[in-house]
């Protein structure tokens, strides 16, 4: 199986070309990943994890002021017992009168912990990656409404992820007028 993907990375102005070439049998499956970097700036490494996080949860930040909906990055208010605290809260009711907190994550869709499910279905490890926020949040459930993001380096999003981003473009159109809002956010 060979899967090819293009992207572009413009706070980083280049073009990102990943290949995937996985073997797989009835015994044993294994993935080999490489990347090449083509455009007009090297990257002498790809970025970290915590850039990308920080990158996904600007971008949901800065669409949630757009449909003019007050919110905090990594509110304090939420610590849970073991210091960990959510990546933001909407300052206003989101949903059933509460406020929705969010937390991100990135799962590699051809880790070997994932690669089984994936090979199968399409967003199984943004899936397994969202379901493993859920069980970490599920204290704040009871006074907030909690939306796991859980992103896939190959580019699929889980269903509540999904949901949650086409109802906050759905959000900025009625402020903004333009029904393209949904799109928009799905590029970025």
């Amino acid at each position: 199986l060979v899967v090819c993907a293009w992207r572009v990375n413009p706070s980083a102005l280049q073009w990102d070309f990943t290949w995937v070439v996985s073997y797989a049998s009835h015994i044993s499956a294994r993935a080999e990943q490489k990347s090449t970097r083509l455009g007009p700036t090297a990257c002498p490494a790809d970025r970290a994890p915590a850039d990308q996080l920080a990158t996904f949860n600007s971008m949901v930040w800065r669409a949630l002021q757009r449909a003019d909906i007050p919110s905090v990055k990594e509110p304090l208010d939420l610590i849970r017992t073991d210091g960990k605290h959510p990546d933001g809260l909407t300052l206003i009711p989101w949903k059933g009168g509460k406020s929705m907190a969010w937390d991100a994550t990135v799962a590699d869709t051809v880790a070997e912990s994932y690669l089984a499910k994936t090979a199968i279905e399409a967003g199984a490890a943004a899936e397994a990656a969202a379901g493993r926020k859920e069980v970490k949040y599920v204290q704040i459930t009871n006074t907030h409404h909690f939306v796991p993001l859980a992103f896939e380096t190959l580019g699929p999003i889980n269903s509540k992820g999904i949901a949650f981003l086409s109802e906050l473009g759905r959000r900025i159109s009625t402020c903004t007028g333009d029904s393209r809002e949904s799109s928009f956010l799905f590029q970025q």
